[in-house]
């Protein structure tokens, strides 16, 4: 079966918000593969990622989630009694699209709090492509004072929710280590330079900060992205795909 998926459609609805020459970016793979198991763990120990640290995508609950928080607000405006607020609006679409990003970098206190989101649209210029923006990890812990990205924000444990590790469990907020703080990474292989820049960026931010306890949690949603836009014929073949390769491990 060919797992490459046209990104056409992708990019217009994951990067709406983006300027046209982040679009464009050179670096973005336009026929990106639906990955299965052994795809995932190789592209994690490419990337030097310690099995702990390995996670994946619920396909669409997270999603889900996102888009449920926003028609939520949406409703909480139209039924006050003040009138709807049409400015308030446009800030919870901007936000919902922000969480909706598929490369970003969440921070968590100890209590599983937010305190900091950044994501691919807003590292601008595309070339050279820097994640400090606004100067925002020359700090800890990262800080960024853009209203937008505060919003509609989640605590890990909402985050959590959605992820698997690589065995396919769930995992509580009280089952991972014991931190200082906890960092979400959402990255994938069809947007490559900014999940490789990100990723080398907050390795070199870790290690400038030993004093703190900062754990990881890589989020691959490579598939989540490309579940969404696959038709029914196609989830038949990928699933029929990942059954199979069940089985050769069975063997």
């Amino acid at each position: 079966m060919n797992r490459n998926i046209a990104l056409a459609a992708l990019l217009v609805v994951s990067m709406s918000s983006c300027n046209m020459a982040y679009r464009v970016l050179l670096g973005v793979d336009t026929s990106p593969e639906y990955l299965l198991e052994e795809d995932i763990k190789r592209d994690f120990r490419k990337k030097g990622i310690a099995e702990d640290q390995r996670f994946v995508l619920d396909t669409t609950s997270f999603d889900k989630m996102v888009i449920a928080a926003f028609k939520q607000s949406i409703q909480e405006l139209r039924n006050n009694p003040a009138g709807f607020d049409s400015l308030e609006a446009k800030k919870l679409k901007k936000a919902t699209n922000n969480n909706l990003q598929p490369v970003q970098i969440r921070y968590f206190a100890k209590d599983g709090e937010p305190i900091f989101k950044l994501v691919n649209c807003y590292v601008d210029p595309p070339i050279p492509m820097s994640w400090n923006v606004e100067n925002c990890f020359d700090v800890f812990p990262p800080a960024i004072a853009d209203a937008e990205l505060k919003a509609m924000s989640h605590s890990l444990g909402e985050v959590m929710a959605h992820i698997k590790d690589m065995q396919g469990n769930h995992v509580t907020v009280e089952q991972l280590p014991q931190a200082d703080y906890y960092a979400v990474v959402f990255w994938n292989n069809y947007m490559i330079k900014p999940s490789k820049k990100l990723i080398k960026t907050l390795k070199r931010y870790d290690k400038k900060h030993p004093e703190q306890k900062t754990h990881f949690l890589f989020v691959n949603n490579q598939n989540a992205a490309i579940w969404s836009l696959i038709d029914d014929a196609q989830k038949k073949e990928v699933l029929a795909e990942v059954e199979k390769e069940k089985a050769k491990k069975r063997k």
